[in-house]
C-alpha cells in the first residue's frame, strides 16, 4: 500500500483513454474494457512516484499509470513497464504484485499494444 492516505484518491474516467471510437490520438492509450470495473481498486493500491505523481499500479502483469487531472481527482491508463521507474518496479515485485517475467513481457509499447489488441 502506498504512503498517501488513499481515502483522498478519487477516480474519474477520462474519455481520452476510454472511447474506442475516437480519432487516433498518439498520446492516448486505450484502457482494456475489463479495467473499468477495477480502476478505483488499482488507484487505491497504487504506488506514488517519489514526486507524488504519477502513481503506478499493476494487474495481471499489466502496468498502469494514474495522473491527477483535477484537484484530488485521478484517471489511469495502461503503460509499458519501460515507463515505470525501476524503484517502483522493485517495490511491486517485492510486494508480489507482479513478476519480473511479466515485466519483461510487457516492457515495450509494441508488446503492450499487442496485449491490448488481443487481450480481454
Amino acid at each position: 500500500m502506498s504512503e498517501q492516505n488513499n481515502l483522498s484518491l478519487a477516480y474519474e474516467r477520462n474519455p481520452k483513454h476510454k472511447s474506442w471510437m475516437q480519432p487516433f490520438d498518439p498520446d492516448a492509450t486505450l484502457c482494456p474494457k475489463w479495467s473499468h470495473e477495477i480502476a478505483k481498486t488499482l488507484l487505491d493500491d497504487s504506488v506514488p512516484h517519489p514526486s507524488g505523481e504519477p502513481r503506478f499500479a499493476t494487474h495481471d502483469g499489466m502496468a498502469f499509470a494514474a495522473r491527477m487531472h483535477r484537484e484530488d481527482v485521478w484517471h489511469g491508463y495502461p503503460i509499458p513497464w519501460s515507463q515505470v521507474p525501476e524503484a517502483i518496479k522493485e517495490i511491486m515485485v517485492q510486494q508480489g504484485k507482479v513478476t519480473r517475467r511479466q515485466i519483461k513481457k510487457l516492457n515495450s509499447s509494441v508488446a503492450l499494444a499487442n496485449e491490448l489488441d488481443g487481450g480481454s
